[in-house]
């Protein structure tokens, strides 16, 4: 019997901050970390109020046509960088720890 692997709820945030290096668009988010759209709707707007992501308006070129579309996007914030960095480094200590 295949055992199914659940990714910790910490996990998927350091996935979505991750991701939100770079500005990103929800469906972006939803589909490069896994999650459904609402999954990702909800955590990205926890990340938001927390200070970890912003939200930012902004303007890109749509299909072939090039019609101008008005988007959201997320970016990572300062505060989300330092919070993934640490995270980063507990993973690297976790993995040094235990492989002795």
């Amino acid at each position: 019997m295949k055992t199914q692997s659940y990714r910790h709820n910490l996990e998927i945030i350091a996935s979505i901050l991750e991701e939100c290096r770079s500005p990103r668009i929800i469906s972006e988010i939803s589909r490069h970390t896994n999650l459904s759209h609402d999954a990702a709707s909800r955590r990205t707007r926890l990340l938001t109020a927390n200070g970890l992501l912003e939200l930012k308006a902004s303007v890109r070129k749509k299909g072939h046509s090039g019609n101008p579309k008005h988007v959201r996007e997320y970016l990572i914030t300062q505060k989300g960088m330092e919070i993934l960095q640490r995270y980063d480094r507990l993973k690297e200590l976790l993995r040094v720890g235990f492989s002795d």
